[in-house]
């Protein structure tokens, strides 16, 4: 089995400008469990999302009944 040593694959990273460790991180399997922090800007902007686009599609709804009514 070929090893490589955390310290070199950091320096690496950070050398190259690249997340060596995220490369390996998302080959394993999603059930593993994690400290790292959520992004929960980017979590929260897609709830906001969501909901914007519920009240438009309802709203879009409400104009096309109107619509049909006066045609």
């Amino acid at each position: 089995m070929n090893t490589l040593s955390l310290d070199i694959i950091l320096k690496l990273s950070e050398g190259l400008e690249h997340n060596f460790l995220m490369d390996i991180a998302v080959q394993l399997p999603k059930n593993y469990t994690t400290d790292a922090p959520t992004d929960a800007i980017t979590t929260n902007e897609i709830e906001a999302l969501k909901e914007k686009i519920k009240l438009l599609e309802n709203e879009n709804q409400v104009l096309l009944k109107v619509i049909g009514a006066k045609e």
